[in-house]
């Protein structure tokens, strides 16, 4: 039988496998005194090994492969982070490998050895029909496990918005005003409409919003008519904007984006296009450097309030040009402006902090959204009614990822929570 990886990166890191007269492939006695930490970002499976191999200690970190030639398929021979492997785990043994620096780790067999109960409990959870196939044993975890658990998520989603930023940095020539901008208009446009409002922010010239600063009317025709919104001009107001969009477009030679099959069906009426790109001319046109301004924040609170400038008066009584409505606040609401901070404003100021190596300042940050409560969303729901339900903003974005990334995927041996679970004996009872 051909196990996979991450089967035999949990029997490793649980030692769920028979240990009598553990040899190497070229006969050295073995004895694991410290299987390693799981690291399941880049770089070797375990860090942090302690294993007798022979009459020596060796201390450094374990790669876990189904068969010897994988270490070739990865190219690991060609990567420098691999040097630091004093053993090779595997399930077939294809023949010996070479780190970069020459050294050629000692090679450990696992087959035949991989205890049957181990292997039983691998198929009832992944043949689990339920996306948490753990939904029935999460009361095993005691309170440390579940906020080591949430303290982990936490970090590896971090890790990936980091990157995210990071490259929008990059691609913005360092400018971390501009690529803050650019995230915020793609995370306005929430679900349904991210891409053209991203693609709005890309028309605009780099140097108009502060141009356009203190007025209101001429940033909210700039947002409307670059997205086409005032083509066909609805009301007095309307007609109002499109006059003011003209003379900037041919004052600062504007291009409209391609046309968009803008969606209104099925949305909330706060969720129409028109209506949230006049939100987002308002939020813009309180701040000349809105990034500054978020790094210059005590707090959560402050950073909710910048995105809590009302549009024209107009937008109270209308969320599309021409059909007027009953009264309702024009401003963003209070989710939205919470998860606006929790996916834009948290990201950009802990990278920010990050790339000066100011970890208090990181760690204020990430504590933000302990302070808020909990969204709701179809993926959140699939944890109500168990011990992992959210208590916070910070929690219900970790179940967002743990859903997404590990239960839909059934990666439950790498989840902090399942790994956890899957050290009981018997793991399921009937």
């Amino acid at each position: 039988m051909k196990f996979p990886e991450a089967f035999l990166q949990w029997v490793w890191l649980h030692q769920v496998f028979n240990s009598d007269d553990l040899k190497t492939t070229d006969g050295r006695e073995i004895r694991v005194e410290y299987p390693g930490k799981w690291n399941r970002g880049f770089g070797p499976d375990f860090s942090g090994a302690r294993v007798w191999i022979g009459n020596q200690l060796a201390l450094g970190a374990v790669e876990i492969h189904v068969r010897s030639a994988d270490w070739f398929e990865h190219g690991h021979e060609r990567d420098a982070a691999y040097n630091s492997v004093i053993l090779h785990v595997i399930d077939d043994d294809q023949g010996l490998v070479v780190c970069e620096d020459g050294q050629v780790p000692p090679q450990l067999v696992l087959r035949n050895r991989v205890l049957p109960q181990a292997w039983s409990s691998w198929t009832y959870w992944m043949r689990n029909p339920d996306h948490l196939s753990c939904r029935n044993h999460l009361g095993r975890l005691s309170n440390p496990q579940k906020m080591g658990g949430w303290s982990e998520l936490r970090r590896w989603k971090m890790k990936e918005r980091v990157y995210s930023v990071f490259q929008g940095v990059a691609h913005r020539q360092g400018n971390w005003e501009w690529a803050f901008l650019e995230r915020l208009f793609s995370a306005c446009g929430f679900h349904h409409h991210s891409e053209p409002f991203a693609e709005i922010f890309k028309a605009i010239p780099p140097t108009l919003l502060s141009r356009l600063q203190g007025k209101s009317e001429a940033m909210e025709a700039l947002l409307l008519g670059l997205g086409r919104f005032l083509e066909n001009p609805q009301d007095g107001y309307s007609q109002q904007l499109r006059a003011e969009f003209l003379h900037l477009q041919i004052a600062f030679r504007l291009r409209k984006i391609s046309p968009y099959p803008w969606k209104n069906t099925r949305l909330r009426p706060s969720n129409f296009p028109e209506f949230r790109l006049a939100q987002l001319a308002a939020i813009l046109n309180q701040s000349p450097a809105l990034f500054g301004s978020v790094l210059g924040a005590n707090n959560e609170k402050e950073c909710l309030n910048l995105l809590s400038t009302s549009p024209p008066d107009y937008w109270i009584r209308h969320y599309r040009f021409g059909k007027e409505t009953s009264e309702h606040s024009p401003t963003l609401g209070e989710k939205s402006k919470q998860i606006l901070l929790a996916n834009v404003v948290v990201p950009f100021r802990y990278a920010y902090f990050e790339q000066l190596g100011h970890d208090v300042e990181k760690e204020k940050v990430l504590a933000w959204l302990d302070q808020i409560p909990a969204e709701e969303n179809a993926m959140t729901r699939v944890f109500d009614g168990t011990p992992l339900q959210a208590e916070n903003l910070a929690q219900s974005q970790a179940q967002t990822y743990l859903y997404k990334n590990f239960c839909t995927s059934k990666r439950c041996f790498e989840c902090p929570f399942g790994s956890h679970l899957l050290q009981f004996s018997p793991i399921f009872e009937a």
